[in-house]
């Protein structure tokens, strides 16, 4: 039989283990997530451009280059 310490510190690091072990899958999850809405987004921005091409042919500016001056952060 194993001292009562041994057996106490491995229940810390199987506890240990399986936090990093969600919290690395919960990053990851949140990545993936991250980039699903990106690549959805882009989408969104292609079709908008599209629409809008008639606008720009004009020498208008189109939706999606109005939201893509909004949304560049301030340098």
């Amino acid at each position: 039989m194993s001292p009562k310490w041994l057996q106490a510190l491995a229940q810390i690091i199987r506890e240990l283990t399986q936090t990093v072990i969600a919290y690395l899958l919960g990053k990851e999850r949140l990545k993936r997530q991250q980039t699903e809405d990106a690549l959805e987004l882009q989408e969104t921005y292609e079709e908008l451009d599209e629409q809008n091409k008639a606008y720009r042919d004009r020498g208008k500016s189109g939706l999606l280059e109005r939201l893509r001056k909004r949304q560049k952060p301030p340098q």
